[in-house]
């Protein structure tokens, strides 16, 4: 069992990164190995502050599942110039319980073995977490002290102890304890400083880096020769510039992971990104510690001792401090092409993968940096992967392997292993230049013909030419090239190695820019409001005008009144469907693409468009000839008349400001509502008059393709990234500057990547807790509402005996809706629900116990009407809620929100009509639910931020 003195691995034990199961063997040899350095060696090999690494490296390896002869080995290579310890004065160890004693003592490597027996006692009387919690985390005077030794000498105390956390080892926990002790505290300063001066925003630390690069003086502090470029360089001659900084990071509330993640891939970024071509590839000494460090904060944001503002604080320090190592090293230029663009030295089949790189790491002899370096960027890959969307993840994709290979290539390339401070020019003067080059001149390259032409991958890519500025697979294998270059050659330019900077990016003219969507003249805005909302209309009324006409359907096609009523159910399925394809794609090519013109984007037919397209089908059920056709047809109707019904959600997302946008809301919800509540009445109408039931269908479809000549003549793209990248256009042509671009240009999507990052949002969307939940909650409703639709022919037809369009008119709602306080924050659109839950199973009591022919028919209407106004209420706040939730992916959240309820009522069409006739059991069960409805704002709080950064671009 492991205690505060004694080092012992399970199996189990193999840390957050789960890569590969450990035997009994490896274990024990392990535990053995980790126990005699414990006892035996001090936390420095020699004098000049150099750390023994022998704990990092053998659970690394160990946590890799290396075997236990690769352990043994690495622990004799290394174990041979270790320190050993010596006792401070040849005395008994102290009591360091007394505080001036203690701090005396803080600081005096010399004192280690006292400080590791002191932690150690601590530990065994306390619990390794209480000591962490009393003496680190305690936000105090004395635990900030403690806290701040943790970041000292590029982190490793922190290191050491993530450690012993990650692998559960309270004896790791003390040596790191006895670490952080015996190091300077100079840093505590720093962090303190920036901790004081931060203030509320949302910087990420890419943008950071970039705005430090570009600080003169702050990018220059560091001189070559100072001994701290930190202490003595940044923090001494530009302290002010780079606490400024630094505190503009900052993590919120319900944002530990996402920032996490935020934190974890800008460290491999700026770590894998600075590079100096023609150099060899290098990575930097200093930088490798950031990412190192990086992936023990999955550990400690695991621990349910530390309360989350302490996570939040340790991680705030750690982003802050990445800063200052970046500034540090002169901040190097990133260039992320350098990943993107690296061919690996060795295409051998599993050479590339993560297995047989860290083989290869395995095999290295040094002092286990290179094995921690690959664990960490492996380990990146996973946190990072569901956020790959947002703008600060830099890394992504195919590069995580990539790096990988640039790790395991550049230790076994000549020269040092590792550079330092690459920034500097004298840190790359001892490199040579890349193989496989020639350098003409300045820092202008050509790949050799040897390097370019691969035998293996010819039968593969000889027939198609990857553009210099495709992204190369995901998946690196050998009939795969690595390279995304021509296979016959590069193509160069005199200029090629100039890149375009933040200058040539075409934005919003500042946040009153009358070209920005949101700063339309409010007429433009109604007017964009009203036409969106006739599309909707539109097509939510094709899904009802067609339920009157079930009967002459079946009767016309001689099949069963179930089966011409699959004619609602193949409808709402391609409601359901379809905006899973159309409100992703609005989010890559604007609304009015996404709505009006599919051809540029998808490779169709230009002159056709959605709704036109579903006007054809429309048409197509109106002339049908059997009920296969008219399936079909109402299936397809479904799917194109879909768009405008998610899209017009993020237009209005893209258009209204939060304080504004509950009012457009409601003319939306009135829209979607709107079109099946007077879909039956019309249809009843016609199908009961002399034109038949055909005619509700070309009805349909003439009204689909009148609102598409409107939406051609007056609409225009309300999405921002479009219309940026439209001004960039003009400001090309206009300006003869072709370096100008939109940021949205700088994204190429293959159809892979199209459906992994956008198609498969709504998904990623349902699977967050708070939009699954208003998801649920609102289908709840609409299913209900669609079987009380059919319940009213039942109760006024079969039960009153009144005529068809009699009883279709009681389907007209009263709606009653007070404007919300207009907060723009997404639990202030919630009370309307809860007020909408009670009316809605009142009204649907109402309509089912009095639907008795005894009973005057103003009662089951009243009963409508409290249905309408609830479920009206319901609807638009649950659309509230989530553009404003998710606002930057909102047409994708509305798409989340159709395909659930449409899928369901599609799939229980066929027992609307059993179901008519137990009204009571429906109100019962809408009942429960309006008590079972939760809307504690402490409870939706803490995890909405995270999952709306998550799941937004």
């Amino acid at each position: 069992m492991a205690t505060s003195s004694i080092i012992h691995l399970n199996t189990g034990d193999t840390g957050v990164f789960k890569f590969k199961s450990q035997d009994s063997e490896s274990a024990t040899k392990t535990s053995q190995l980790l126990q005699e350095n414990h006892d035996k060696h001090h936390f420095f090999f020699n004098t000049s502050g150099f750390h023994n690494h022998i704990v990092h490296h053998l659970l690394t390896l160990y946590g890799l599942g290396a075997p236990a002869s690769v352990i043994e080995r690495q622990y004799k290579l290394n174990a041979s110039y270790q320190q050993p310890i010596v006792l401070a004065e040849n005395e008994a160890p102290v009591d360091l319980s007394t505080p001036d004693y203690f701090n005396s003592h803080l600081g005096k490597p010399k004192h280690y073995h006292d400080f590791l027996i002191f932690w150690q006692q601590e530990i065994e009387s306390k619990g390794w977490k209480e000591v962490l919690k009393e003496h680190i985390f305690a936000s105090d005077a004395k635990a900030d002290v403690m806290l701040g030794r943790m970041f000292a000498r590029f982190l490793h105390p922190l290191i050491h102890l993530g450690f012993g956390i990650e692998f559960n080892q309270p004896a790791i926990i003390a040596e790191a304890l006895a670490q952080a002790s015996v190091h300077d505290n100079w840093i505590s300063k720093y962090l303190l400083d920036t901790e004081k001066n931060a203030r509320p925003g949302n910087k990420t630390i890419p943008k950071l880096l970039d705005e430090i690069r570009a600080d003169k003086k702050l990018s220059t502090a560091a001189e070559w020769d100072d001994d701290n470029k930190i202490r003595d360089g940044i923090m001494a001659r530009a302290p002010d510039e780079m606490t400024k900084y630094a505190s503009q990071w900052t993590v919120g509330k319900g944002e530990i992971e996402s920032k996490t993640a935020q934190m974890i891939n800008s460290a491999v970024f700026f770590t894998a990104a600075a590079q100096r071509p023609p150099k060899q590839v290098k990575f930097d000494f200093y930088y490798m510690h950031c990412v190192n460090s990086s992936i023990f904060f999955t550990s400690f944001n695991r621990q349910d001792f530390l309360s989350e503002a302490q996570k939040i604080r340790l991680l705030k320090w750690k982003g802050r401090l990445d800063l200052a190592m970046y500034a540090s090293r002169r901040s190097p230029k990133l260039l992320p092409e350098e990943v993107s663009r690296y061919t690996p030295k060795r295409l051998e089949a599993g050479d590339t993968e993560w297995s047989g790189l860290f083989q290869r790491l395995f095999d290295f002899e040094d002092d286990g940096h290179a094995v921690k370096l690959g664990r960490a960027v492996a380990h990146a890959q996973v946190v990072s992967q569901d956020y790959e969307d947002e703008d600060w993840a830099k890394v992504k994709d195919f590069m995580w392997l990539k790096i990988g290979n640039m790790i395991a290539d550049s230790i076994e390339d000549t020269g040092e292993t590792w550079a330092r401070s690459v920034g500097f020019d004298e840190a790359w003067n001892q490199y040579e230049d890349r193989s496989g080059q020639v350098h003409l001149s300045g820092t202008e390259t050509h790949w050799s013909e040897n390097v370019l032409i691969l035998g293996l991958e010819r039968q593969e890519t000889e027939k198609q030419t990857i553009a210099d500025t495709q992204l190369a697979p995901a998946r690196i294998t050998r009939s795969q090239s690595l390279t995304h270059l021509s296979i016959k050659q590069k193509f160069t330019h005199p200029h090629s190695h100039l890149k375009t900077n933040e200058d040539e990016l075409v934005d919003f003219n500042g946040a009153d820019d009358p070209y920005q969507p949101l700063n339309w003249p409010f007429r433009k805005k109604l007017i964009t409001t009203f036409v969106y909302g006739l599309f909707t209309m539109t097509s939510t009324w094709a899904s009802s005008v067609y339920s009157p006409a079930v009967q002459q359907v079946a009767s016309e096609f001689n099949v069963q009144p179930e089966v011409s009523l699959l004619g609602v159910s193949f409808l709402l399925l391609g409601f359901g469907f379809g905006p899973l394809l159309w409100a992703p794609l609005s989010e890559v090519y604007g609304r009015k693409a996404a709505v009006l013109s599919p051809g540029k984007q998808l490779h169709c037919v230009n002159s056709f468009e959605y709704v036109f397209i579903s006007a054809c089908f429309s048409f197509g059920t109106a002339t049908a000839k059997d009920i296969q056709t008219l399936l079909l047809t109402r299936f397809f109707a479904g799917i194109f008349g879909s768009a405008p019904v998610t899209n017009t959600g993020g237009v209005l997302s893209d258009i209204w400001p939060p304080q504004s946008r509950g009012t457009a809301i409601v003319g939306y919800a009135f829209a979607v509502v709107g079109g099946p509540t007077m879909g039956p009445i019309v249809g009843g109408a016609i199908a009961s008059s002399y034109l038949g039931w055909r005619w509700t269908e070309y009805i349909t479809g003439i009204m689909q393709l009148a609102v598409v000549l409107i939406g051609a003549l007056v609409l225009n793209e309300t999405y921002p990234d479009a219309l940026l990248v439209a001004k960039a256009r003009q400001l090309r042509h206009d300006t003869g500057n072709w370096a100008l671009h939109a940021r949205h240009e700088e994204r190429s999507f293959s159809i892979g990547e199209m459906a992994n990052k956008f198609l498969m949002r709504p998904f990623r969307l349902l699977a967050t807790p708070i939009c699954f939940l208003m998801v649920l909650y609102a289908s709840f409703v609409y299913g209900i509402l669609y079987l009380c639709l059919a319940a009213i022919p039942v109760q006024f037809a079969e039960e009153r005996g009144y005529g068809l369009v009699t009883s279709d008119n009681n389907k007209f709602y009263t709606h009653r809706f007070e404007a919300n306080d207009n907060q723009p924050v997404p639990e202030a659109r919630l009370p309307p629900m809860m007020i909408g839950s009670i009316f809605f199973a009142a009204g649907l009591f109402i309509f089912g116990w009095t639907s008795s022919p005894s009973i005057h028919w103003v009662a089951p209407c009243t009963g409508l009407i409290f249905m309408g106004f609830g479920f009206f209420t319901i609807f638009q706040a649950a659309l509230n809620y989530l553009i404003d939730t998710f606002a930057s992916c909102a047409a994708s959240a509305v798409a989340a929100q159709t395909f659930i309820p449409e899928l369901s009522i599609a799939c229980s069409a066929g027992h609307t009509e059993i179901l008519g006739h137990k009204n009571t059991t429906v109100s019962r069960i809408s009942l429960n639910a309006s008590f079972v409805r939760k809307d504690k704002d402490e409870e939706l709080k803490p995890s909405l931020k995270t999952e709306a950064k998550a799941l937004e671009e």
